[in-house]
């Protein structure tokens, strides 16, 4: 008979059948703890807390669950889920954080710059346990360039070609995190806007990158990575087109975790970078706003 919570999650069932006869095929090797009737780890979401001076705002946008325990694989499980674990008694139990690279839905990723949750707990047969990871960014993590838009002096500016500005803006009502959001303002007389890193960028090459932003927007927003070589070339490459986003979901704001590795290895004579993003009206569209805050680049 199928209990209530294999029918309320009819693909976690699936799987949980196939490890079932996997387990009844081979029970005599197995640990002494397996169960045919599964425990449940509940985890409704997975939040991030960070050391603002060091990493900068803990914002997130974890969309899985990567589920491990005593260092075996549960499974993938988008949230909020309720994972079936066949092992029971005494347990170690990590949940990673799980990303959309570079927000394509078909890319589910590890998020390595956060460290797993750990719990050790006793799991019981058809017992659920309710758990609420809190994550901090690993010891290891470098960001060797963070926007907040908290302090005076942006790091970010408008080009020459720019028509739009970007401003410091104070809107308690707006505002991702803290007092201040960067925003630009689109309209028939600056329909359109180019912003830049005033600093360059130094990114090592063949490592795990990311850059982080949350952004809520009107207008689509493109995202260029511009190598300098040390050759005295300039090369761009654009990484990726931002929809804009959806006013429903926590007032409009999102947060895109940008995949950098491939086109930095792509370019391995780079010394160093900037970050280019622009924003135009849509044909028809009389306004439009772009608004951005805690933007990172992670190594």
């Amino acid at each position: 008979m199928l209990d209530s919570k294999s029918i309320k999650y009819p693909n976690l069932f699936l799987g949980f059948l196939v490890i079932s006869l996997l387990v009844v095929g081979c029970r005599k090797n197995d640990d002494n703890n397996l169960s045919d009737r599964p425990a449940y780890l509940k985890i409704d979401d997975i939040s991030v807390s960070s050391n603002n001076l060091v990493h900068g705002e803990g914002t997130d946008q974890i969309t899985d669950a990567w589920v491990y325990v005593d260092d075996q694989q549960i499974g993938v499980f988008e949230l909020p889920c309720e994972v079936p674990v066949l092992l029971t008694g005494q347990r170690s139990i990590k949940i990673f954080g799980g990303i959309k690279q570079s927000g394509r839905i078909n890319q589910p990723s590890q998020y390595l710059f956060y460290a797993p949750f750990s719990l050790d707990t006793l799991l019981k047969e058809e017992e659920t346990i309710q758990i609420n990871p809190v994550l901090t960014y690993t010891a290891a993590t470098e960001v060797p360039w963070k926007e907040d838009f908290e302090d005076v002096s942006t790091l970010l500016d408008s080009t020459t070609a720019s028509l739009a500005p970007i401003v410091r803006l104070q809107e308690p009502d707006l505002v991702r995190t803290g007092l201040y959001v960067g925003a630009i303002n689109l309209n028939s007389e600056t329909p359109s806007a180019q912003i830049y890193t005033v600093d360059k960028i130094d990114i090592p090459n063949f490592v795990e990158s990311y850059i982080e932003i949350d952004y809520k927007s009107s207008v689509p927003i493109k995202v260029i990575l511009t190598a300098y070589l040390r050759t005295g070339v300039v090369r761009s490459v654009e990484l990726i087109s931002i929809k804009a986003s959806d006013n429903s979901e926590e007032n409009g704001w999102k947060k895109m975790y940008i995949f950098l590795a491939p086109t930095l290895e792509s370019i391995p004579d780079a010394a160093d970078y900037r970050l280019f993003l622009e924003a135009s009206l849509p044909s028809g569209s009389p306004v439009g706003y772009v608004y951005l805050d805690n933007m990172k680049v992670v190594h």
